[in-house]
């Protein structure tokens, strides 16, 4: 089977080579090829200035935190002077304002939130503190206590 009579195979259609397929193909294409009428040509337009594209990607801002769990869990656990209470009204305004598509506003209401909830903790985490060193150093020494406590239990 030469190369000229061979046949070349492509899903169902078949189709014969009449040309050889090794070597420069241009003396083939120029004697054999000719565009149809409704065909493009390809054009020099040396003259013309390269055209460029400019794709602008922007990313996508971060989520904006509201804190609503944050704040509910100061009014359960830790609510001093209602700090706790008013970080939840900000972290509800953050929600609102988020949802409104208002996001400079969304996020002044998320950092004031933040910064209420944070006070509410180390404000609670201090009167926790204070609170202990209180009861701790208002009891009386420990032999004593033991002796006060057998005393109490056994009657003397």
């Amino acid at each position: 089977m030469s190369l000229s009579t061979s046949v070349m195979e492509n899903d169902n259609c078949t189709q014969p080579l009449t040309e050889l397929l090794a070597g420069d193909s241009s003396p083939i294409n120029e004697k054999h090829y000719k565009p149809e009428p409704g065909m493009l040509q390809y054009e020099n337009f040396s003259s013309q200035p390269p055209q460029s594209t400019v794709v602008t990607i922007l990313q996508d801002d971060p989520p904006i935190k509201d804190y609503v769990l944050f704040s509910v869990f100061n009014i359960m656990i830790a609510n001093v002077c209602c700090l706790g209470f008013l970080a939840l009204v900000f972290s509800v305004k953050c929600r609102d304002r988020k949802l409104a598509g208002d996001r400079h506003a969304a996020r002044s209401y998320s950092a004031t939130a933040c910064l209420l909830n944070i006070t509410t903790t180390i404000l609670t985490i201090l009167f926790f503190i204070l609170v202990s060193y209180f009861v701790i150093t208002s009891l009386p020494p420990l032999p004593s206590l033991a002796h006060n406590l057998n005393a109490i239990l056994y009657g003397n």
